[in-house]
């Protein structure tokens, strides 16, 4: 199977190559099969420029080498940073999410936290509600990449 690469996964790439990449986010295993459709109309009620894609982990962020992974993609629409949630079935049965924002640099600032948290925990609320998918007792994680 051929999948796209995405200009801005290009872009990242070549920028991620001259200075590293930071994130704030969650990652967690469900049990079973997640509904996707159910994640993508989830985000579109907090950010209706929902994009969805689909790639072949290198083997990062939680997903084993090889991983087909689904991908959507958000913009706040009043800040109009972007943000991303990956999902994929790993071979055990669990499904693993990734859902976070990133850019370039060493650190975020608390400052830039409280900007770009506050989408992230509506986008966790509306996937909570609609999909019973929770990251509940565990915080946003800020690390690199």
């Amino acid at each position: 199977m051929n999948l796209p690469i995405l200009p801005s996964a290009i872009a990242v790439l070549l920028l991620s190559a001259c200075d590293p990449g930071v994130h704030v986010g969650w990652e967690k295993d469900f049990d079973g099969r997640v509904d996707d459709e159910c994640v993508e109309r989830a985000l579109k009620t907090v950010s209706p420029e929902v994009t969805r894609t689909t790639y072949v982990s290198e083997g990062s962020r939680g997903f084993p080498r090889g991983t087909v992974v689904t991908q959507f993609n958000y913009p706040d629409p009043v800040t109009h940073n972007g943000y991303s949630l990956d999902v994929a079935l790993l071979s055990n049965g669990k499904t693993h999410l990734v859902h976070e924002w990133s850019k370039i640099g060493t650190d975020i600032p608390a400052e830039e936290q409280a900007q770009i948290l506050p989408l992230l925990h509506r986008a966790n609320k509306a996937v909570v509600m609609a999909c019973g998918l929770s990251f509940m007792g565990s915080p946003p994680e800020v690390g690199p990449g």
